[in-house]
């Protein structure tokens, strides 16, 4: 369950909480191998640089932007199929780099907003922009949202979360084990690793959302550290977008 900010309350499975010692055996065993956790890692980010791939024809316009991530991205490919890497952190940089691109790409598609909406809407929220959040300076991050649709994705992404941590628990894994996201006590390391190749759907999801919709600036807030926020009759319209 996520509430309206975004913030994961609780997931929910049957059955309760039984790893399968197998699962769990092959998630310590990849962990421990670096030979085996970098195989993983490039078959991973291939898989979601492939759907970002995907995406992109779909659902963006033909433009030198697309054009210079969808050459990006099969470079990117390219590379980790050859397992031109040394660690994961190359296979995390690799990623980044196409990333960036892709998102670069995103950059202004126009978003529609009601004539009521004319005065209060700030005139960088009239077409989408980059994922880096400008709140935050440093690196590509993305986690303070400072744009809508960087908000619609965070809180897509959020819902996505909770749905993959559920069948992870179902399927007996560790969720808090992961091969390539590193483990902390404050993230289930395995549900960020599979989350990766889904991603790009979420994306196609919302940019179709975004292209339909007519919003107005009652459907976002702001709070006092200068976040975006969905505003509650618009989360739950966003939460459907992820089957």
């Amino acid at each position: 369950k996520v509430d309206y900010q975004g913030n994961l309350v609780c997931a929910v499975a049957t059955g309760g909480i039984a790893f399968d010692p197998d699962r769990v055996a092959w998630q310590l065993e990849t962990r421990a191998s670096p030979e085996r956790r970098i195989e993983f890692c490039c078959e991973l980010i291939v898989r979601k640089i492939e759907a970002t791939i995907n995406t992109m024809k779909r659902s963006l316009p033909e433009t030198h932007r697309r054009a210079k991530a969808l050459e990006k991205a099969e470079r990117s490919i390219e590379r980790l199929q050859r397992q031109d890497v040394r660690s994961v952190n190359d296979v995390l940089m690799v990623e980044a780099g196409a990333a960036a691109s892709y998102f670069f790409a995103w950059r202004g598609l126009p978003i529609r907003w009601g004539r009521k909406s004319t005065g209060p809407v700030p005139p960088a929220w009239r077409f989408a922009e980059g994922r880096r959040s400008m709140r935050d300076r440093r690196g590509l991050t993305n986690r303070h949202a400072t744009h809508p649709v960087n908000a619609m994705l965070n809180y897509a992404y959020a819902v996505l979360h909770s749905k993959v941590q559920i069948d992870a628990v179902s399927a007996g894994f560790d969720p808090r084990l992961g091969i390539m996201h590193e483990s902390r006590p404050d993230a289930q390391a395995l549900v960020l690793d599979l989350m990766e190749v889904r991603r790009p759907e979420i994306d196609a999801a919302v940019l179709k959302f975004v292209g339909a919709e007519l919003f107005t600036a009652a459907d976002f807030s702001i709070t006092d550290a200068g976040v975006c926020r969905l505003a509650p009759q618009l989360a739950p319209r966003v939460a459907q977008l992820v089957s």
